[in-house]
């Protein structure tokens, strides 16, 4: 992960990163779970968006 905040993230992938618009999860060290779509692409890198309506998060069980 290279930047965070409470709508979004932006990541580096290690590999392919995930395809834009699908779906992917993001899991906080307080185990919080973050769901978001992802925006954009660019080599290896790709921002999400998080789904920010009341009790889309969701703590980890």
């Amino acid at each position: 992960m290279r930047d965070i905040s409470s709508r979004g993230l932006s990541a580096a992938a290690l590999g392919t990163p995930p395809p834009a618009e699908s779906v992917v999860r993001a899991r906080l060290e307080d185990g919080q779970e973050l769901w978001g779509l992802v925006r954009w692409r660019e080599g290896n890198l790709f921002g999400v968006e998080f789904d920010t309506r009341e009790g889309a998060l969701k703590p980890r069980n």
